[in-house]
């Protein structure tokens, strides 16, 4: 099989995971951009720290690990369970198949190198409560990547089980996503794809984020894209739905979004369609239940600012630039 364009990125010597929406588990959440240059081509993140201090092994094959159980199928491949035949670790292994790759165009490609990319990156100073990618390499119709196995299953299905969550819990939740969240814009990266399919639970309750393919690179200069907006806007930020250039600040709307799902059980924004949607965010005000406590419904609503130099987090992230605009 040919190279796949780019994928010379895809690992040190030559050698990766999904973009949003590619990889659910019966989710209603779709991806949320499709970007290009003002020339109209793919652009990918430039990341020079994740080339130049990295902990991932791009020398490893598929025969080093041993294949167990199917944890998640998806457009482009899936997510199996391997063991490490040397050291008997489990992992959890995504294989993506380049043809479909390919067939779905440059931004598929433009997503799996992100992720590889951006996961590569923050292994290289591991975080607790961010995945962390330990191999990284192909053959001839396949990309993998293994990365850390989280056996509790992703917060989209507790929260389809457990129905909302008590206030310490998601006040517990909350935290560790924050610093998950403060660490990557540490290092001048935008998650922008913070959803409950995104954030996986594990075995002893704490929390890790996943899936890193929708990640874009803050940088001095502004870089305008154009952004194409599909599926379930539940959680976009309302920069982004007016076109207006956007920073870090919508990470922490979607986390909004997520603390008041997690507090009643659904999305703040889910109109009766996806127009109605749209406006309840640019311009409605989130209603919360009465039952909530004041702390709670301050914390929503502190996220969940239309101006994001007003809302929580932005003392944090006030020197990150913003990165696209799509009404220019």
């Amino acid at each position: 099989a040919a190279p796949l364009p780019g994928m010379a990125d895809l690992s040190d010597a030559g050698s990766s995971r999904r973009g949003s929406g590619e990889w659910e588990h019966g989710s209603r959440h779709e991806a949320l951009y499709v970007e290009s240059d003002r020339g109209g081509k793919a652009t990918p993140l430039n990341s020079k720290a994740a080339s130049s201090s990295s902990v991932v092994d791009s020398s490893a094959k598929i025969d080093d690990f041993t294949i167990h159980g199917l944890v998640g199928e998806g457009q482009f491949g899936k997510v199996t369970l391997v063991t490490e035949k040397s050291t008997q670790q489990m992992y959890a292994m995504k294989v993506l198949r380049k043809d479909l790759l390919l067939f779905h165009g440059k931004q598929s490609v433009l997503q799996a190198v992100t992720e590889k990319q951006v996961l590569q990156e923050m292994s290289a100073e591991p975080h607790p409560f961010i995945v962390s990618l330990l191999y990284a390499f192909q053959d001839e119709q396949h990309l993998f990547l293994v990365m850390d196995y989280v056996g509790g299953g992703d917060l989209f299905t507790l929260l389809e089980q457990r129905g909302p969550f008590s206030e310490p819990w998601v006040r517990f939740y909350a935290g560790e996503i924050v610093l998950a969240l403060e660490h990557v814009h540490a290092h001048n990266i935008i998650f922008r794809d913070l959803k409950p399919e995104n954030v996986m639970v594990g075995m002893d309750g704490h929390l890790k984020l996943t899936d890193f393919g929708m990640s874009k690179r803050l940088t001095a200069s502004a870089l305008l894209v154009t952004a194409t907006i599909c599926g379930t806007p539940e959680y976009i930020a309302p920069e982004v739905l007016t076109g207006s250039r956007y920073s870090s600040g919508i990470d922490w709307w979607t986390l909004g979004c997520l603390v008041g799902e997690m507090l009643t059980g659904e999305s703040p924004f889910r109109a009766g369609d996806v127009a109605a949607t749209v406006r309840e965010i640019t311009s409605a005000e989130v209603e919360l239940p009465g039952w909530l406590s004041a702390s709670a419904v301050s914390l929503v609503r502190g996220l969940l600012r239309k101006d994001p130099s007003q809302r929580l987090g932005a003392l944090v992230d006030e020197k990150g630039a913003a990165v696209g605009s799509s009404s220019k």
